[in-house]
């Protein structure tokens, strides 16, 4: 018989091929086809588990609002004489509040706003003897006799305007009408939409308050889902705080971004956030 010129050479040979018989066994009791997979599966029932809510279904679409007009205005305030930087000390007006001519719109470093609706802005500090339209529109505004020129009345009715807001007029024993402590505005229902919080530091490009004139109405932000599903005609419910639904009124017209309802003769000046707009 011959023998092999390399045994041990034959012999790892033969024991690497039985190693890989080995391993393949392995793999085919571990490894299974997907066809053998889902048979197996086919009978095994598998346990789900979801939260379950009891609700009413409806077709109402509910969507938060704000009340605007149809114009908007920032007003800014410049710090007042010895004070470094203008901060806002008080607000006393609540966002959504219809504003009246000589009304205190908040303090800034502890100096009253008042607001007043002219025809002719305030364009100077007014003294007593001062002539001019700007004094004619300021007297119209506070409900004085209309005269171009600030006599004792008038001095009397802007004294009245800082002793009521819990302030010293201006000037001490030659008081005078500062004009930056007024903020004009044109005449027209005006509401404030909104009024920086107490201790913002107002820096020149931020706003102490945005007021909205001309008729409010309601404002939301719709998807286009939502949008889509407001059909014209439909009846619509305005929700505010504290307050019950307010309903009826003609069709919202709208369009890709916003829903706006119109048509509302409304007691007192709209909030400024609406709860719930429902369609």
């Amino acid at each position: 018989m011959k023998r092999f010129a390399h045994p041990w050479r034959a012999l790892g040979f033969a024991l690497i091929v039985v190693l890989v018989g080995i391993a393949a066994f392995a793999v085919g009791l571990v490894v299974r086809s997907p066809d053998a997979s889902i048979l197996e599966a086919r009978d095994e029932r598998i346990a789900v588990y979801s939260t379950v809510e009891m609700r009413s279904v409806t077709d109402a679409i509910r969507i938060q609002g704000e009340t605007v007009g149809s114009s908007q205005e920032n007003i800014f305030a410049a710090p007042p004489e010895n004070a470094a930087f203008a901060v806002v000390t008080s607000a006393p007006v609540v966002p959504g509040s219809e504003l009246r001519s000589g009304q205190l719109l908040a303090s800034v470093s502890d100096r009253p706003i008042f607001v007043v609706f002219l025809n002719v802005p305030l364009f100077r500090d007014l003294r007593l003897n001062d002539v001019g339209t700007d004094v004619r529109a300021l007297q119209e505004a506070l409900g004085l006799s209309a005269d171009g020129k600030v006599g004792a009345d008038t001095m009397r009715a802007v004294r009245q305007l800082y002793v009521a807001a819990g302030f010293a007029p201006p000037g001490g024993d030659s008081p005078f009408i500062k004009m930056s402590e007024f903020q004009s505005l044109r005449p027209g229902p005006t509401v404030l939409q909104r009024v920086a919080s107490v201790g913002t530091v107002l820096y020149p490009d931020v706003p102490l308050a945005t007021v909205a004139s001309g008729a409010p109405f309601v404002q939301v932000r719709a998807t286009v889902t939502e949008a889509d599903q407001i059909a014209a005609g439909a009846s619509v419910t305005i929700q505010t705080t504290g307050s019950s639904p307010i309903s009826g009124g003609p069709p919202p017209s709208f369009g890709p971004v916003a829903v706006r309802v119109v048509g509302f003769q409304l007691m007192g000046a709209l909030p400024s956030v609406v709860d719930r707009c429902e369609v």
